[in-house]
């Protein structure tokens, strides 16, 4: 099964770096699953493909907003949000969060293929990023990211961008909420984080 990537969804519908950046993280859900390498053979040139087409987009080892008003979308709208959002705080750090895992899961597809030093590279890439994105969005005085909806703090749980001693149960300020939504992340991955966005926006909860 080849996956191909696209900045946008067919006509009248918008896309953005999680869009597109789905050629990477479904093959490697599929291979979770069912265990055949295949999937991500066939797909792992598309994903090289798509990462160095990101590396076009970014500046200072952070991704900044290109194409026209639907062409960067984030995790689409929340609650009192307006537009489409594609310079915000928030789109900017959920696209970037979103290049991490991208990196991180690439990383991860290398090395089942046993391509090692291309395995070092992304991650080697990731870290550089996540150091980036950790320096421009972390409120250290609230220890928070961007406006601490909890859909956020999940996401840098999700790419470790918080250091040991600011995660939750470490003994650090982390809103008492983010344990809980480590643990989810812990045991399901990215499918977890977008549970808790969409409840945490459901709920127009913040912490």
């Amino acid at each position: 099964m080849a996956i191909c990537p696209t900045r946008r969804p067919p006509t009248g519908a918008g896309g953005g770096p999680a869009w597109s950046g789905y050629c990477i993280t479904l093959p490697w859900e599929v291979y979770l699953r069912y265990g055949d390498r295949r999937i991500l053979l066939e797909n792992f040139p598309t994903a090289q493909r798509w990462l160095a087409f990101l590396e076009t987009k970014a500046q200072d080892n952070l991704l900044v907003r290109w194409g026209g008003e639907w062409d960067f979308l984030g995790d689409w709208l929340w609650p009192g949000a307006k537009g489409v959002n594609g310079d915000t705080p928030e789109t900017l750090f959920f696209n970037n969060c979103y290049w991490i895992y991208n990196l991180q899961t690439a990383a991860r597809i290398a090395r089942v293929l046993g391509q090692t030093s291309q395995a070092d590279q992304y991650q080697q890439r990731a870290e550089a990023v996540a150091r980036a994105v950790q320096a421009k969005f972390y409120r250290a005085s609230e220890h928070s990211y961007v406006n601490g909806f909890q859909a956020y703090l999940a996401l840098a749980l999700l790419v470790n961008l918080p250091s040991a001693d600011q995660q939750p149960g470490s003994g650090s300020s982390w809103p008492t909420k983010s344990s809980s939504v480590a643990r989810a992340i812990s045991m399901r991955g990215l499918r977890a984080a977008r549970s808790c966005s969409k409840r945490s926006w459901r709920n127009r909860e913040t912490i």
